[in-house]
């Protein structure tokens, strides 16, 4: 879903929860790649389903071992548009009272 949030919102997710990685749009969706230990990492599954922004919708979430890497930090990588994107865009919806709030804070940038 383009244009909730989601890519802040696994952001802020993980770095909570400490893990390092990164979130990208690619022409499927999403694509998250999230390492640490095993209970951050299943904090983290639980947490993507359940408290994702109001307008996100999840269709399928899969989750596989892969190698680690040398990662430092949790990244928001720039989309992969190639083949264009393949994803819903929010259209219709009005900007919500605490965005508006948000947008025009000069601290919250």
């Amino acid at each position: 879903m383009q244009g909730v949030g989601f890519r802040p919102f696994v952001y802020r997710l993980a770095a909570e929860l400490g893990l390092v990685g990164t979130v990208r749009n690619f022409s499927g969706g999403v694509e998250i790649f999230a390492q640490g230990g095993s209970a951050p990492v299943e904090e983290f599954i639980r947490r993507l389903r359940d408290d994702a922004p109001p307008l996100a919708r999840i269709r399928e979430l899969t989750a596989a071992d892969v190698a680690p890497t040398d990662e430092i930090g949790f990244h928001i990588e720039s989309s992969d548009a190639a083949g264009g994107l393949d994803v819903d865009a929010a259209r219709d919806i009005a900007t919500c009272d605490a965005c508006l709030a948000e947008m025009r804070d000069p601290e919250n940038r």
